[in-house]
């Protein structure tokens, strides 16, 4: 006969938190030995989430993106490049641009032209 389930670790479950549920036992232990407050064991639990969400994210997306394996940035021929995307590199490698919530590629801003346009038919 196994033993019972606690409930907390069923709503993780319904929650879709499988990480935190199937870690949860151990850090209860953990944290009862050590004295952690309640806190502490959210944060540690949540952290584990989001690293195992974060993981998970990137194997997809590498999936989907359907490069080999061997393909990595240190194995990039910058040569064989156009100057423009050379030029852009750096920042692309830096991902800056990504938490300024714009759209951009190598070959330049999307949406720019559009909002300058727009702003200039609204008369600003």
């Amino acid at each position: 006969m196994s033993a019972p389930v606690d409930p907390t670790v069923m709503l993780m479950r319904s929650f879709c938190l499988a990480t935190m549920a199937g870690q949860y036992e151990e850090v209860m232990q953990r944290a009862e030995k050590e004295g952690w407050s309640h806190r502490e064991v959210l944060r540690h639990l949540c952290e584990s989430e989001a690293v195992e969400r974060g993981q998970k994210r990137t194997a997809r997306l590498l999936a989907e993106s359907g490069l080999p394996e061997t393909k990595t940035l240190s194995t990039l021929d910058e040569a064989m490049l156009p100057a423009r995307v050379r030029r852009q590199l750096p920042a692309l490698i830096e991902g800056g641009f990504v938490s300024g919530q714009s759209t951009c590629s190598p070959s330049g801003c999307l949406g720019g032209a559009r909002r300058t346009s727009s702003r200039r038919w609204a008369g600003n």
